[in-house]
């Protein structure tokens, strides 16, 4: 598997004209807005088979599965978290061009995490986990800038198929324990709607 990047080219020829009041003034020379799409391997490796192997190393060596989520750390713009679903989280290094394994799901404790979310200093990174709480107890987990991001902390447990973990903006550290349970029951209120109307 490959991660790919995508750029957008798009060609437009257009005048400028500029209104204030009555006055109308317009350039004498068109211009040339140019967009394109295009889309590059940023890193991974696949052979001519398509065969690949999930393992760290530059981006000409290394081999990911199924890339999830992709996150921009907040700190560090070179930096790029991405859910590898169902079995870890990976660091892109774009200035080192090189990815590696942060942590597993394993050392989480969590079968299926699914997005990632940064606190509002960009020093804790919440991790959710869509999962059967009976399978995997486990439902959002913290990982600290100063740990790492190796050590998992369990922020909640005991919930089915949190869809995501997301901090916001305008919110203060003592209320946001309360807001992520006030959004884990509009989840699993919706979720039950949704299966009631499925049956």
């Amino acid at each position: 598997m490959n991660v790919y990047i995508v750029w957008f080219l798009v060609i437009r020829i257009r005048t400028i004209e500029i209104s204030i009041g009555d006055q109308t003034a317009m350039a004498n020379d068109r211009f040339t807005y140019i967009s394109n799409t295009q889309v590059t391997t940023l890193c991974g490796y696949v052979d001519e088979t398509g065969r690949y192997e999930v393992k760290d190393g530059s981006f000409d060596e290394c081999g990911l599965n199924c890339p999830a989520w992709l996150s921009i750390d907040p700190q560090n713009p070179n930096h790029i978290y991405m859910i590898e679903e169902a079995n870890s989280i990976r660091l892109i290094d774009v200035e080192a061009k090189k990815m590696s394994t942060v942590i597993t799901v394993g050392q989480m404790n969590i079968t299926s995490p699914r997005t990632l979310s940064w606190s509002l200093t960009g020093d804790t990174l919440f991790v959710n986990n869509w999962a059967d709480w009976e399978a995997a107890p486990i439902s959002i987990v913290m990982l600290l800038r100063k740990e790492e991001f190796k050590k998992p902390h369990v922020l909640l447990s005991g919930r089915n198929h949190i869809i995501a973990a997301i901090t916001h903006p305008k919110l203060v550290i003592y209320t946001l324990l309360k807001n992520l349970v006030v959004a884990f029951i509009s989840i699993v209120y919706q979720r039950e709607r949704w299966n009631k109307c499925l049956r």
